[in-house]
Formats: structure tokens, sequence, C-alpha cells
């Protein structure tokens, strides 16, 4: 009987434990901008796992025309639409697995991503009472600088950016002050307390397909639209097709090298 209850006692404390280990987590709201709006985007993580969402927003911006920022930020003659994505990370694998709306289709865009970390030495500063270091990474056509703390255990950070020894809690690219993307943590919670389940998947009603598959698709609908355009044009007046240069997070992927 003694054996039995210390067998039972061994069961509950490990299944506790993890319990524990996949209800404790990270809570950091960042404030998003570029050169034309800003944003609050959220990031709840455990030590495998993390979940990152930009907010849906519609506002009107200062600036005119049409500037196209990527497939899912598009600003139109002093408005702004931005339309919600949850991005799914695992820190074991190099796969991000991201919700999206487009149009009114619904997919689980699967990408990725690989992260070459270069560490800068001797050179901190503090972000809301944390001490921080410096790396830099080139990622996708732009060349970023990240401050990550290691007084927060996790290794996420904004957007996909993963694999620091340390949340990040400042990042910004530096290779074109015309299109900047910045990211810095307001608020940190730690530990904040969330349900296991939050970090699943929830695919349901979304169509699975890579990112390269996504891309193609985006491609095709701009053709579409162009030919749509053509038919639409007064008789002898065409629109050629011509190249929108990316200004978002990402300017080049790797199938297009």
């Amino acid at each position: 009987m003694k054996h039995f209850i210390i067998y039972i006692f061994i069961l509950i404390s490990i299944f506790g434990y993890a319990q524990d280990r996949s209800t404790k987590a990270i809570s950091i709201t960042y404030t998003y901008a570029n050169n034309y709006y800003k944003n609050i985007e959220t990031l709840v993580a455990n030590q495998e796992k993390a979940v990152y969402i930009t907010k849906e927003l519609h506002e009107q911006t200062k600036d005119t025309g049409v500037v196209v920022i990527d497939d899912n930020h598009i600003l139109k003659v002093n408005q702004v639409n931005l339309a919600e994505i949850r991005y799914h990370s695992n820190i074991n694998t190099n796969k991000v697995h991201y919700f999206l709306t487009y149009e009114g289709k619904s997919f689980e865009v699967i990408d990725s991503v690989v992260f070459k970390w270069e560490f800068i030495e001797n050179d901190t500063r503090t972000i809301g009472g944390f001490l921080c270091n410096k790396a830099k990474l080139n990622y996708r056509g732009r060349n970023y600088t990240a401050y990550y703390t290691q007084e927060l255990p996790i290794s996420f950070g904004p957007y996909k950016f993963k694999g620091l020894p340390g949340a990040i809690l400042y990042m910004r690219n530096s290779d074109d002050e015309n299109n900047v993307h910045e990211w810095m943590a307001t608020k940190v919670v730690y530990p904040f307390t969330v349900n296991g389940s939050y970090f699943e998947e929830n695919g349901k009603g979304y169509t699975p397909i890579s990112m390269q598959e996504y891309d193609d698709y985006i491609e095709k609908l701009k053709d579409e639209r162009r030919k749509v355009s053509n038919s639409r044009a007064p008789k002898g007046v065409k629109m050629d097709r011509f190249e929108v240069v990316r200004l978002g997070i990402e300017t080049i992927y790797e199938w297009e090298k």
C-alpha cells in the first residue's frame, strides 16, 4: 500500500510539472511602426511554442496615393486596411503556420524560415527595465537589428523572428530609411498563465498552402486584375504588366534568387 501511494504521488508530481510547463508563458505587447501607420501586435509564448497576432486595423492616413506594402498590407488613398493574422511557431522546427483571410478566402500559409543571427558583443541597452544584448540578421532582403534579453527565457520575438537566447524586445531594419519596420515592446507580463490549448493550430476552414504557392496565387490575381482592367479600358489603351516593388518586412524569397 505504501509503495502504491508513493507511485501515485510520483505520477501526480510529473503530471503537475508537465502541466505547469505548458501553461506558464510570457505575453509581450509590441508597437509596430512603418512609414505609413502604427499597429498593436501581441506575442504569447512558452519555451517551445508561440502565437503572434497582428490586429485588424482600419484607419485614415495622412498620405495619399496607393502603396502596396505586401499582400496583406495595402494602403488606398488615405486609408489603411489590415486583416488580422495569427502566426504559430515552434522552436523545434523551422516551420511557421499563419492564418489569414485574403479577399474572402481563408488560408493556412506554411512557411519555412531560417534565421542566421550575428551576435554583437559589448553592445547593450535597457528596455523596460530589462538588460538587452544586440544581434543582427539578414533576412529575405532586409538587414535587421534586434535587442533581446536573457532575463526572459524564451527564444521568440515579433513577427516570425525566433532563435535568440532570450525574448526580443526591440527590432528594426537598417537597410532603408524610407521603408522602416520597427517593433518596440511596450508591455511584458511574465509569468503569464494561459491555457495550453491556446497554442493549438485551429486550421478548420483554412486551406493549407505553402508560402511559395500563396505567393504564386497572389501574382495570378494581379495578372487577372490587369486583364480585367484592359478589357474595360478605352480602345487602344492597354495596361502592361509591371513589377511591384515590395516594401514589406520581406522583399525577396529564396525561390526567387
